[in-house]
């Protein structure tokens, strides 16, 4: 209804100026000119006319004021039919729990490469030297280094091995829809800030569902450092596309004196987006 008042702005004015003071004078302009003919003159006073000219204001007032009612009820039904059908993604970071290192030789091996059709339920994101990219499982090192907590058995001479600590970034999240409606053609994007955004294909939601979503790395290096946008994009199922971001900050917090590293990682929500107009992000898978 605002939207329709501040549109038609200058032609309301307008007929407020001529209902309020054009008309009434052009009114008591006729009444001070005398009839050319008898049949012309008038058999009512002009406050009688003005009597009822402002009878039909009122009805006129009246009547729109119950059309801007009905309309402004059928937004609100809208709404809330919009807001019983509104996805919202949600984010929960998992525990984790390291195995303790043990002085063995590593291995690398990998999973079996097989072809197979499957529903995606778990996505990872692989950062390496700033480029990120999407599979659907780690490798068997990966794994490893995972479970033992970013440490990691190097030979340095036969019979001698080292244990080294990498900088390892894992960050198992949990993503469930806690909304009212299913989030349909989801997509799911992490990129770097100001660089060009990439996304999964279209997947869909329904409410109560989770998703699990694993970012990692294997050793973070500088240009992994830095701000990040974890972008949800989606539709209810009447069509109107949301965008809910999530700020991803990693910092770097190593010590070379202590011979220690340590990585600050910081993730917050931020408010749903109604897109209005269609966007051309990139496909990344």
């Amino acid at each position: 209804m605002r939207e329709l008042l501040l549109r038609y702005k200058k032609q309301i004015i307008i007929g407020i100026i001529i209902c309020i003071f054009i008309i009434p004078f052009i009114i008591h302009v006729f009444f001070l000119i005398s009839a050319p003919a008898s049949f012309l003159r008038a058999l009512w006073t002009a406050g009688d006319v003005l009597t009822f000219y402002g009878a039909l204001i009122a009805s006129g007032l009246m009547i729109f004021g119950v059309f801007l009612s009905i309309q402004y009820a059928q937004q609100q039904y809208r709404e809330d039919v919009r807001c019983r059908a509104l996805p919202y993604i949600s984010i929960s970071k998992l525990q984790t729990e390291y195995e303790s290192p043990l002085l063995e030789q590593d291995t690398d091996d990998f999973f079996n490469n097989s072809y197979r059709e499957y529903r995606l339920q778990k996505i990872y994101f692989i950062m390496k030297s700033g480029i990120i990219t999407v599979k659907g499982g780690l490798t068997q090192v990966q794994q490893k280094l995972v479970d033992k907590g970013g440490s990691q058995i190097v030979s340095l001479l036969p019979g001698i091995t080292s244990q080294v600590a990498n900088k390892m970034l894992s960050i198992p999240l949990e993503v469930e829809n806690n909304g009212n409606g299913a989030a349909v053609n989801l997509r799911i994007g992490l990129n770097q800030k100001k660089m060009k955004k990439g996304y999964l294909m279209p997947m869909n939601l329904v409410t109560t569902e989770k998703l699990y979503i694993h970012i990692f790395c294997e050793d973070l290096s500088q240009e992994d450092i830095g701000e990040y946008d974890f972008d949800f994009i989606y539709e209810d199922i009447y069509g109107q596309r949301y965008k809910q971001n999530f700020d991803l900050i990693i910092t770097d917090e190593s010590s070379d004196e202590k011979l220690r590293y340590g990585t600050r990682i910081a993730l917050a929500s931020t408010q749903i987006k109604l897109l209005e107009d269609e966007s051309n992000e990139q496909t990344k898978i």
